[in-house]
């Protein structure tokens, strides 16, 4: 089987994550994968290592929002890309029986599906978000029909948003290898003068306003918790100093003592040895939320907003706690019902970890591959 990605060297986050951990799964159950790269960016060299013939092709730094005028715009800009880059392409694409074209950006439809008509091959968008309005709905439903794009959701829930036309669900998946470290390489508390009987609670997520750090904070200080041997950390890059300020700002006089930022880690498995609870914090909802499933694999109980994949992975007072609300309150409720059970938190463990087997990367790469397969046969 061959399979031809296309991404972008800017990638990050959750969709980063998603591309490398498939690329390599594929790679180690014999799939050969080829790429178009998008722009120059911190991701290239990693990108390329992984796959075997690599084409490189400019940005394309356009999003279907805002308004309708500049929605329209960037449609348009995505549809002339795609196609001078499908020309360009064409003359150096090797012309191999591709079993699938797969790509995750929304903004690639137009380059997806012409390659796709191009090489006669299957094209799959491995949707990363919900589609959130009904002019999306409809503008997707209509290319996809057009172009043969087939829609893969990444939850239930993205599911449902973009209608019957998806009949796959993957989820984007955890490498059990990012969270169960061979080896301590580190001791958190110990670096950060905690005690080591001290409860930690930890977020794991790119500081962002959609992430909810401020919220999740506020609430840990009006809870219970301040009044028990417990504290917050947060891990993460930031989007930018001025939410990064707001999250201190909340945390006021807790800050570096009983709430610590620690930036970006590279050593994920550590954060996850280290902590007792996962606090997922999000104002809205999320589509899938890989942390959730990398903290259901460490066997960690979670705290997360319920709208969206969460609710797929959680069960509430069972596995973890659902917040209703999105808010000070709502977060501040989960907090205290979590510590109430604290003598549960090692009969969770287990489940989780037996529960999240169905939110891995293997489990999901097997699934997909046996959709191309079937999917390639049946086209053939």
């Amino acid at each position: 089987m061959r399979i031809l990605k296309i991404l972008n060297s800017n990638d990050d986050g959750g969709v980063f994550t998603c591309e490398v951990q498939f690329i390599k799964e594929f790679v180690k159950k014999g799939v050969i994968v080829d790429a178009i790269i998008l722009d120059k960016g911190p991701r290239l060299e990693i990108y390329k290592s992984l796959v075997q013939n690599v084409y490189e092709i400019d940005n394309l730094n356009v999003s279907f929002s805002g308004s309708p005028w500049t929605i329209i715009k960037n449609i348009f800009k995505a549809f002339v890309y795609g196609k001078n880059n499908k020309k360009r392409l064409a003359s150096t694409l090797i012309r191999n029986n591709y079993t699938a074209l797969i790509y995750r950006r929304a903004n690639l439809l137009f380059l997806s599906g012409f390659l796709g008509l191009f090489l006669k091959t299957n094209v799959y968008w491995h949707m990363p978000n919900i589609v959130s309005n009904k002019f999306s709905y409809l503008f997707y439903n209509f290319i996809f029909r057009i172009l043969n794009i087939k829609p893969v959701a990444n939850s239930l829930y993205t599911q449902k948003s973009i209608g019957y036309i998806s009949k796959h669900v993957i989820y984007p998946g955890f490498n059990k290898d990012r969270i169960i470290p061979k080896e301590i390489t580190r001791n958190i508390k110990q670096e950060l003068g905690i005690s080591e009987n001290t409860v930690i609670y930890g977020i794991l997520a790119r500081i962002t306003h959609d992430k909810a750090q401020d919220i999740v904070v506020k609430a840990f200080l009006e809870s219970d918790l301040l009044n028990e041997d417990v504290c917050l950390l947060i891990a993460g890059g930031k989007d930018s100093e001025e939410f990064e300020n707001k999250v201190k700002e909340a945390a006021g006089i807790y800050l570096n003592n009983r709430i610590f930022l620690l930036g970006a880690i590279s050593d994920v498995s550590c954060f996850y040895s280290s902590v007792d609870i996962i606090v997922n914090g999000r104002r809205n909802a999320e589509p899938f939320g890989i942390s959730i499933a990398e903290a259901l694999g460490a066997g960690k109980p979670v705290i997360a907003y319920h709208l969206g994949g969460p609710s797929e992975m959680i069960f509430d007072n069972l596995n973890g706690w659902l917040v209703k609300t999105p808010d000070t309150n709502g977060y501040l409720e989960a907090f205290n019902r979590s510590f109430r059970m604290k003598n549960e938190w090692k009969n969770i463990k287990e489940n989780n970890i037996s529960k999240s087997i169905q939110f891995s990367v293997e489990t999901n790469c097997k699934k997909f591959l046996s959709i191309l397969n079937k999917e390639y046969n049946y086209k053939s």
